[in-house]
């Protein structure tokens, strides 16, 4: 004889096997047994029959047998350090991936940025290579004001990144962490 044996809060417990005396033996005090088996290890009985939890939402919940439900098990400092370490990525994406300037979009990553300071520098009308491989003649003046749409495009972001950064470390709930979006206005 066979019984599957069934913990006090429906959780699969294990098998058990002999003789019908000896089987019965050792079902635990607290524990219910069937003679129907779990079709997964990882499923409860509802009284009358197996239910499958299915699979774990994510990597980091597990499955609480008394509550029915899955829980997150991670802590709040790890939830806003990961957090934070995403909108960091999409903050620097962002950064990276260009500026518009007058209607047309110029490059903005770390090279982009240090050849614009360097034209800058020179103090001399230049040609500047758009996004999109287009060319535009630059006076002294006008590449001055490219370098400081540049230099408003990269405070946006970084600011955006702050009012992220904060909401993230001010929230008291994992819920409320990963609420928190990365959007530069």
């Amino acid at each position: 004889m066979q019984l599957y044996l069934i913990k006090p809060n429906g959780q699969f417990g294990g098998r058990i096997e002999g003789t019908k005396l000896e089987v019965l033996e050792q079902v635990p005090p607290d524990y219910t047994s069937t003679l129907l088996p779990p079709p997964r290890e990882t499923d409860y009985w509802n009284g009358s029959n197996w239910v499958n939890i299915g699979p774990a939402p994510s990597v980091y919940m597990v499955y609480d047998y008394d509550k029915k439900a899955w829980v997150d098990t991670r802590v709040l400092e790890d939830v806003q350090r990961s957090h934070w370490d995403s909108i960091k990525f999409q903050r620097n994406m962002a950064e990276y991936g260009g500026f518009t300037h007058d209607g047309i979009k110029y490059d903005s990553d770390l090279n982009s940025q240090c050849r614009i300071n360097s034209a800058l520098i020179l103090g001399e009308p230049v040609q500047w290579t758009t996004a999109d491989e287009g060319v535009v003649d630059f006076t002294v003046e006008e590449f001055r004001d490219l370098a400081k749409s540049m230099a408003d495009h990269i405070q946006r972001v970084h600011a955006a990144g702050r009012v992220a950064r904060a909401a993230i470390y001010d929230a008291t709930t994992v819920a409320e962490v990963e609420a928190v979006k990365f959007f530069v206005g």
